[in-house]
């Protein structure tokens, strides 16, 4: 039995992207863990990766898997 722990998003859902430059960077301590907001725009049927806007509407080139997303809630976040 093979168990998903992995969420499923929408087209046009908005969601954070998990800064993977901040894993192997040493001090690293003071870079946020997310990045976005950013814009479902296709993917997710198999693979689990999914292809990205950022909030100006420029896509993103490459895919993100959906382990490294994670959905936006509004005005919950701060980035600066």
């Amino acid at each position: 039995m093979f168990l998903s722990i992995f969420h499923t998003f929408d087209i046009g859902q908005t969601v954070l992207k998990k800064n993977l430059r901040k894993v192997d960077r040493k001090g690293s301590k003071k870079e946020h863990r997310f990045l976005g907001p950013y814009t479902i725009r296709g993917g997710g049927k198999g693979s689990g990766t999914y292809l990205l806007n950022d909030e100006k509407g420029k896509r993103l080139m490459k895919a993100v898997h959906g382990s490294n997303l994670k959905a936006y809630k509004e005005g919950k976040y701060k980035f600066e």
